[in-house]
């Protein structure tokens, strides 16, 4: 198997990212080999880095807090799990290298970073970003802009099932495990865990996964097990009769019979 990367290097002259596939069983010490005919720098003067493709304003250096260093010449390059379209940044370690021989003088000079606004970083281009969008990568591909679409079509569905659910309503939930759950209707809305509508459930029986709050945010009020959030298709409004929990009634009536000193047949 194989991976493509996007290669920076830290020579000031040399710093326009190249797409470059690469076998995830070659070792690091091999991948320098490689790269020294790409960047120009010897093997035992690279220190290797992974990055994800930068956000608006980031510069793709070793700095990027995301960044992994590929620190062991023996490990494969799987072993760093890269995926396809992250930086592969080459940082030249030689005080004493002589690249700037090979360069206009009048590009020595210290750069400042500026931060860019998702707009204007999306009218660069020069980004990895514009040239991922020109040859339709990733998340650019025709795939994922269909997949994008659908998902976006499946949203605005969401919002309007939602329009027609009222708190209070009794209701009857589909788990993604295919089982059904009663209850009643405690909210809708926006909630801060994930993106879109959602519906929080008062569930009949100890069937939910919270108290009707979720990393400390409260949205309705239950007992514990007794909440649950679902999308607004997972549910359906109705004239549902409360759920029974046969289990916990012969429970019941066993104990009342202990209790009564009637033997069971």
């Amino acid at each position: 198997m194989s991976v493509s990367l996007f290669i920076s290097s830290s020579k000031e002259a040399m710093t326009q990212i190249g797409e470059h596939r690469f076998d995830l069983s070659m070792t690091i010490g091999r991948l320098k080999e490689r790269l020294e005919l790409v960047v120009g720098s010897k093997p035992s003067d690279m220190a290797l880095y992974l990055v994800p493709e930068r956000k608006p304003g980031q510069a793709a250096d070793s700095k990027t807090t995301d960044s992994v260093l590929l620190g062991d010449d023996t490990r494969p390059l799987g072993y760093y799990s890269p995926a396809d379209w992250m930086i592969l940044h080459v940082v030249d370690t030689n005080p004493d290298s002589l690249y700037g021989e090979f360069t206009i003088p009048s590009l020595h000079r210290n750069y400042e970073y500026v931060t860019l606004s998702e707009e204007e970083y999306d009218r660069l281009t020069g980004s990895v970003r514009a040239y991922m969008k020109r040859m339709k990568l990733g998340k650019y591909s025709d795939e994922a802009r269909q997949q994008q679409e659908a998902q976006q079509v499946l949203e605005g569905q969401r919002t309007e099932l939602a329009r027609g659910i009222t708190v209070g309503a009794r209701c009857e939930v589909t788990t993604q495990e295919s089982a059904k759950q009663r209850g009643e209707v405690a909210f809708v809305g926006e909630v801060a865990f994930a993106p879109g509508t959602w519906v929080g459930v008062k569930l009949d029986l100890p069937f939910g996964k919270n108290d009707g709050s979720v990393d400390g945010q409260r949205y309705f009020t239950c007992l514990p097990k007794y909440g649950m959030f679902v999308r607004p298709d997972r549910l359906e409004v109705g004239d549902f009769e409360p759920a029974f929990d046969l289990d916990a009634a012969l429970e019941g009536l066993t104990s009342d019979s202990e209790d009564s000193g009637i033997e069971e047949l």
